[in-house]
């Protein structure tokens, strides 16, 4: 069996989607035509007749589309039926599946009119609605050109409310044969005749052209749009924020009236605004935020915004050698790996500095935020000792170093002696050098440095140099070869090695004399260094 749908669907606040047919119904009839309602359940996707009309004529029949809801019931108006056949106002409850005529349509000028269009629920909590027919008697349109009308759901009172005119048939005026009303968001209502746009005031009961379609129309219906809340789309919706840093977030949101922030889930009622602001930004606030805008045409839920809180830990300084090292030495500090930028108490910024002065360094990291400053390393500088001052030679093979530290560092020919006393005994002829080396084991910045020949007792002494008597008793005299003349150092060494004379003698070709009688009686070693040349011979004492 055919059954036509008079307008669309309309979705009710159950969820559920409506409409009416102007045919269909269980009259046991030949023409059973007399409408029905059909019902649509979304979740499900399974559609319904839910009501029938019952072939009651006073009932009314021809249902029109396009319901208005109040309190869980929805209204529409019929073509036809009720009292006088003009048509009805209808009131059909979802719950009960339940039919109701609330008003009979009269008919004729002047009267409650006839051919009524659908409903409208406006903000007073009233119905309104237009006919085609009815209203005022005019030369050229006798039948009225229809009318608008209120009905008042509590006491189910009907009050024609405008009257559509005629008149001259010009398109300045407001026209006749209105359309079905919508009920705008601004609390009143609009609707169309041939001639252009309406808007009725419900609060003042006035009509007034709104709009004017310059040519003659068909008396159009109109589509209320009905935006819901807008807002900036973000690109980023991830934010790493620095620990007690400020962070500013607006979804600008210029359509909303009610805001409502989720923090993890959960409600905070002291943000009402579309911004998300946070002058000192800490661990609690972390996490997702979810703003929900409102109007009254819906809701809007926007991105997560995810906030990740960035606060580095305190970095470690990391040394490769000791804190504590000597003048002019140097020590790498380096800071850890990973982060983008670094600022040393010293004003570098490189991950690695090198210090060669005492006193304490930080460093800090940012990874987009500062990190705390490091706890401090202290460093430490010693004092190098002062070097030795001269190496003396107090035996043919023995050197010694003067100065005032706590050891030494001898060389010979470059290479290092195991020695670290002041005095040492060599065997070999080359270059020794020594430094002073402090407690700490610093050592001294210059060198003292001798050239010493080691040779041996008498081979050498006997074809270069004479000495006479032998033994001495108060003076020896000396003669030497011609490379031994000039200024001789002359050093006399006992038997034990201590040197108990020291003097510069200008040697000549005749004999040269040394007095000895300050000596005790016993056996000496006499050394002769002229440059590189060290001459030695023993010499006996009486």
């Amino acid at each position: 069996m055919n059954n036509t749908i008079t307008e669309a669907f309309y979705k009710a606040a159950d969820g559920n989607l409506y409409a009416a047919t102007s045919t269909n119904s269980s009259c046991p009839i030949a023409n059973p035509n007399m409408g029905s309602i059909i019902r649509v359940i979304p979740s499900t996707n399974t559609l319904a007749i839910r009501y029938k009309s019952l072939c009651q004529i006073e009932n009314g029949y021809g249902y029109n589309g396009h319901f208005a809801e109040a309190n869980g019931k929805l209204y529409s108006t019929t073509n036809y039926g009720g009292t006088a056949n003009q048509g009805v106002i209808f009131e059909y409850t979802p719950a009960s599946n339940t039919y109701t005529k609330r008003h009979n349509f009269q008919g004729g000028v002047a009267t409650n009119s006839f051919a009524p269009t659908s409903l409208v629920f406006a903000k007073n909590g009233k119905l309104y609605g237009t006919t085609h027919g009815g209203g005022v008697a005019e030369q050229n349109l006798p039948a009225g050109g229809g009318i608008l009308y209120e009905f008042d759901l509590a006491t189910s009172t009907f009050t024609r409310k405008y009257d559509f005119l005629l008149g001259a048939g010009w398109l300045g005026d407001v026209g006749c044969f209105p359309s079905s009303l919508i009920s705008s968001l601004n609390g009143k209502l609009y609707g169309c005749t041939e001639f252009g746009v309406f808007e009725y005031n419900t609060t003042t009961s006035t009509l007034r052209i709104a709009g004017r379609f310059w040519t003659r129309g068909f008396a159009p219906s109109l589509l209320q749009v009905c935006r819901k809340p807008s807002y900036q789309f973000q690109t980023v919706t991830t934010h790493e924020v620095c620990k007690d840093g400020t962070f500013t977030l607006d979804l600008a949101s210029p359509n909303a009236t009610t805001i409502v922030w989720k923090h993890n889930n959960v409600t905070d009622a002291s943000r009402t605004t579309s911004t998300l602001n946070f002058e000192t930004f800490t661990s609690t606030d972390a996490g997702t935020w979810v703003c929900t805008m409102t109007n009254e045409c819906g809701s809007t839920v926007s991105q997560t915004i995810t906030l990740v809180l960035n606060d580095p830990a305190q970095p470690v300084i990391t040394t490769d050698e000791p804190a504590t090292f000597c003048s002019g030495e140097t020590l790498t500090l380096a800071a850890p790996e990973g982060f983008n930028s670094y600022t040393w108490s010293t004003g570098e910024t490189s991950r690695e500095i090198i210090v060669s002065e005492s006193g304490d360094y930080t460093v800090s990291v940012n990874n987009g935020c500062e990190s705390p400053v490091s706890q401090p390393v202290t460093i430490t500088v010693l004092d190098l000792p002062s070097a030795p001052t001269r190496i003396e030679a107090t035996a043919y093979n023995k050197l010694k170093a003067i100065g005032n530290v706590a050891s030494y560092e001898w060389t010979f020919n470059g290479t290092i002696l195991n020695e670290q006393t002041a005095e040492i005994t060599v065997t070999q002829t080359g270059v020794y050098q020594v430094r002073g080396i402090s407690a700490e084991g610093c050592r001294s910045e210059d060198v003292a440095s001798l050239s010493f020949v080691v040779t041996g007792l008498e081979t050498a002494a006997e074809q270069r140099i004479t000495i006479y008597p032998n033994p001495a008793n108060e003076v020896v005299n000396l003669t030497v070869t011609d490379d031994l003349l000039g200024p001789v150092e002359v050093s006399l060494f006992n038997a034990s090695g201590k040197l108990v004379l020291t003097r510069s003698v200008h040697f000549n070709r005749d004999k040269n004399a040394i007095s000895v009688a300050h000596l005790p009686a016993g056996i000496y070693h006499l050394l002769l260094r002229k440059g590189e040349q060290i001459i030695s011979i023993n010499l006996a004492v009486r």
